[in-house]
């Protein structure tokens, strides 16, 4: 026993005379010990930080961890080492780790529940390492966030917008472009769309992509490239279908032979978004000939199969569902989307026989599946839409009590929330408003701060409003959406819910 600890003495006193080897020499260069004292601190308070709950955790342990990573912060200022940033080497790795622990100062007041201080740390940091895209960055998304769950929603959008404004190229050390740039682009003009400001919108999304063009046209290689597909994605969401193939094309002469397959896919992709099926179904087939893995292939049959949709011919977007299912023994990820289009169109084209034996099929095989709830649901609206309204109520209550089971007994909380959601469906489809209404909102008590379970709960509040001695559970939730939810469509429209139900 006695002899266990001195192996161990041993080795740590061999690190530390190594690393008091390595401070001395400095290996020629005095800044990798900074460096690695640096980058040591910085690794010591984001292990800290990870010991934290995942939950909301105690304020007085946030706030010790913060303090270690403020330690680190201040002993290697943003004056001195990040403003101007270094041109490269040891010293932009350490005010890097600077930066680092100057984000986790500023984010972890968040895991206590205190977004207002986390805000207000953050707009420090900004303004600390302005010179520094790869903390700025994430600070700016960080802040949108916090500022988000604060319901300080035009600051929010304010901090995506600055993102988006960024030349795409900035973040030297990433070694290409952000993604964030244009991801930040695309959130904000779809907030600016849900505020009705279209015009804002529009006006965002043309400014980023004249950000885009003029990279694109300073760079080569691989960074050309991805600049090009983010472009192509800006001009689909532009609704500027044309200009995104016309970049596809041009992308496609720069790519590498072993990317054509997959990028003559995204045309064929882009021809479906400019309305041109004949060129969709042409890309679509080269896709399939000159691709050898079973994503891009089975794409290619998918996107070939909407081709024929468009063109009117459902017999052969059918048959393009079915060469997926055939090919494979196992289809993979694209079996259950094969199964659920195939069903889509036999109902469709009015052959309800077989497209429900599809839509159980796919419920009984993969009942988890995104796409199994949506044919659960077709289940019991298909009937009701025929004037069957007894056997709909007979199909809902039974797939009423499959969903209840899948909530009570599986343990990922995505697939709970999405059987709940569709079991709130059912309820209300099939006449049982009370069920419905408190299904809902037990929802959205359940997951806090999710927009589909935020307006779960406004629909449940509005079904309870006209339900006996339901007004009162209305306001509480319409009261409390008005104050907290994330959604600001939602929380507005709660509080104009609450203000009708104040005037009966």
């Amino acid at each position: 026993m006695s002899g266990g600890p001195r192996p161990l003495r041993a080795a740590l006193a061999a690190v530390a005379l190594a690393a008091l080897a390595f401070g001395a020499s400095g290996c020629g260069d005095p800044l990798l010990w900074e460096r690695w004292q640096a980058e040591r601190a910085l690794w010591h308070a984001r292990a800290e930080a990870a010991k934290l709950p995942g939950a909301k955790a105690e304020p007085a342990r946030v706030e010790q961890v913060a303090r270690e990573a403020e330690r680190v912060r201040l002993a290697y200022p943003a004056a001195r080492w990040a403003s101007p940033p270094a041109a490269g080497g040891a010293a932009r790795h350490v005010a890097l780790a600077s930066g680092g622990a100057a984000l986790l100062w500023a984010e972890l007041p968040a895991r206590g529940g205190d977004d207002s201080t986390c805000a207000a740390r953050l707009a420090v940091v900004l303004e600390e390492y302005a010179a520094l895209s790869a903390i700025t960055i994430p600070a700016h998304l960080s802040r949108a966030a916090a500022l988000q769950r604060l319901g300080r929603f035009d600051e929010a959008l304010a901090e995506r917008e600055a993102v988006a404004a960024m030349d795409p190229m900035t973040d030297d050390d990433l070694g290409g472009p952000a993604p964030e740039v244009v991801e930040s682009a695309l959130q904000a003009a779809h907030e600016l769309e849900r505020r009705g400001m279209p015009e804002r919108a529009e006006a965002l999304f043309a400014a980023t992509a004249a950000r885009y063009v003029e990279s694109a046209a300073r760079v080569h290689g691989r960074d050309s490239l991805v600049l090009c597909d983010a472009l192509a994605l800006l001009h689909v969401h532009r609704g500027l279908a044309a200009e995104a193939l016309a970049g596809g094309r041009r992308a496609l002469e720069r790519a590498p032979q072993g990317e054509r397959a997959a990028r003559v896919l995204v045309m064929a992709q882009g021809a479906l978004d400019a309305g041109a099926p004949d060129s969709e179904d042409h890309y679509a087939r080269w896709a399939a000939q000159i691709g050898s893995s079973r994503r891009v292939v089975g794409n290619a049959l998918f996107v070939a199969a909407q081709a024929w949709e468009r063109l009117g011919r459902a017999d052969s977007a059918i048959a393009a569902y079915d060469a997926v299912l055939r090919r494979w023994v196992d289809p993979g990820a694209l079996g259950a989307p094969a199964h659920f289009e195939r069903a889509r169109l036999l109902e469709r084209r009015g052959d309800w026989i077989n497209a429900r034996a599809e839509y159980l099929a796919l419920s009984a095989s993969q009942p988890t599946h995104p796409l199994a709830f949506r044919a659960v649901q077709r289940l019991v609206q298909h009937p009701f839409e025929q004037g069957e309204a007894e056997l709909a109520r007979v199909q809902g209550q039974q797939e009423i009590e499959k969903l209840g089971y899948l909530v009570a007994t599986n343990f990922d909380p995505q697939v709970r929330r999405q059987a709940g959601l569709v079991r709130a469906e059912l309820l209300l489809v099939t006449g049982q408003l009370a069920g419905a209404e408190s299904s809902f909102v037990a929802l959205w008590r359940q997951f806090p701060g999710d927009s589909a379970t935020e307006d779960a709960a406004l629909r449940g509040a509005r079904l309870g409003a006209h339900l006996p001695g339901g007004a009162a559970r209305s306001r509480e939730v319409l009261e409390a959406l008005s104050r907290r939810a994330l959604d600001p469509v939602v929380r507005r429209s709660a509080a104009e819910e609450l203000l009708r139900l104040t005037e009966q």
